[in-house]
């Protein structure tokens, strides 16, 4: 590829006129059993030779062991061609390679056009609330190339471009905004978009969630993959019509084992019932079952986890996953009994529809799902909102007053 970049100098991504790109550099060698980081700032527009000036930047390190190179970036863009050679050099890289935009001081940060193909080439990419990142097309600025020449070398980049995007686990999606941005504009995405699409990962290596068949039974298993260890929790319905599990979590050093978690939208439950199976290669092993209400929070979830809390219950390892499919919901809905969401109902965990209550005192000392079938029975009823530590429900007449309330759940007809 780098042949052919030499070749694409030519094309480059719309870019303030401002200097060069500026590299600082920072070791940080705190001593056994923390490990060495090399931090290393990036500003200015990439030009010609930044990809040789960075990797003389690191070979003064050679004879040292990093685990980290942490790189921040500010930078409006520049030459594609170089961009992409300085991506190359990040992913030659042996160490965990994280790319930040903002967060090192109070000042914003910027990585548009060209840079983002840098920010890319990181195992992990941070954008803090202070950094921005900016995309657009590419163009050619030599006037000597005929029209055919710079197609022809335009697609063989944009090929250049998708690969390095697909080897890093970013959505094609990304390559698609850029391309309906003209060269001359900038499209700032917003954050969401750049999670969903992976370009910001955060600590994040991967995740997925996909139905398994073990043993002729059908269970959804979900992985996630951080700098903190990969873990795993797998789901399926038993013969009860109950929802039970079994998670896999990487488990620290050294530590004594409390109780288990279900975490549903961040909110740490404890399941009716669970077992530490084992202990075994810093790991820990639980199997568990949710009571039928955690069944029907965990249908509506936004993100669902485990954790495992040490003895003194003053610290805890684990995860929690986003919810991206209908996954979930389908394997509860599908679960039968008391288990099961009525179809087409809305559930908002930490949400009070306040006021137009259908009746003075409510409903108490009734499951959810009563408290649903009592409003399901009333035409007047548009929703209830049921405080799980009281076992009290309150059929609404009115979904206006929505407003943040923990422990409180609220279920909405469609």
């Amino acid at each position: 590829m780098v042949k052919r970049l030499i070749l694409a100098i030519s094309f480059i991504l719309a870019a303030l006129p401002v200097a060069a790109m500026d590299i600082m550099w920072r070791l940080e060698t705190p001593g056994d059993p923390l490990p060495n980081r090399l931090y290393l700032k990036l500003t200015g527009e990439i030009i010609a030779g930044d990809a040789e000036d960075l990797e003389k930047a690191l070979s003064k390190y050679n004879h040292l062991d990093f685990r980290e190179l942490v790189i921040y970036l500010d930078s409006p863009g520049g030459s594609l061609a170089e961009s992409l050679k300085i991506s190359e050099v990040l992913l030659a890289r042996p160490e965990i390679v994280r790319t930040h935009i903002g967060g090192i001081d109070q000042s914003s940060a910027i990585c548009a056009s060209a840079c983002v193909f840098v920010f890319a080439a990181g195992n992990l990419r941070y954008l803090a609330d202070n950094g921005r990142i900016g995309v657009h097309q590419f163009f050619s600025s030599n006037p000597d190339l005929t029209s055919e020449q710079a197609l022809s070398l335009g697609q063989a980049l944009s090929s250049d471009i998708v690969t390095l995007l697909d080897k890093q686990g970013i959505a094609t999606a990304f390559f698609e905004e850029m391309a309906y941005t003209p060269a001359h504009g900038i499209t700032w995405v917003n954050r969401h978009r750049l999670e969903n699409w992976r370009v910001v990962t955060g600590d994040l290596l991967g995740e997925s969630m996909e139905y398994v068949n073990i043993n002729g039974g059908l269970w959804l298993r979900m992985e996630h993959r951080s700098i903190y260890g990969d873990n795993s929790l797998m789901l399926t319905c038993n013969d009860r019509n109950e929802i039970v599990g079994f998670a896999s979590i990487d488990e620290p050093p050294g530590v004594s084992v409390g109780p288990f978690y279900a975490v549903i939208d961040g909110v740490p439950i404890l399941p009716e019932y669970f077992n530490i199976v084992s202990r075994e290669n810093h790991r820990t092993r639980i199997a568990f079952q949710l009571a039928p209400y955690q069944a029907r929070l965990l249908a509506g979830a936004g993100s669902f986890g485990a954790r495992v809390m040490d003895k003194a219950q003053q610290g805890f390892w684990g995860f929690e996953q986003e919810i991206r499919t209908d996954r979930i919901r389908e394997m509860v809905n599908g679960c039968g009994g008391g288990n099961a969401l009525q179809p087409g109902l809305r559930t908002e965990r930490g949400i009070d529809l306040f006021g137009a209550d259908l009746y003075s005192d409510g409903i108490r000392n009734v499951t959810l799902q009563t408290c649903i079938k009592a409003c399901t029975d009333d035409r007047r009823c548009v929703g209830v909102s049921y405080v799980e530590a009281k076992n009290w429900c309150w059929p609404k007449s009115s979904a206006h007053g929505r407003r943040p309330a923990a422990g409180v759940t609220s279920v909405l007809k469609p």
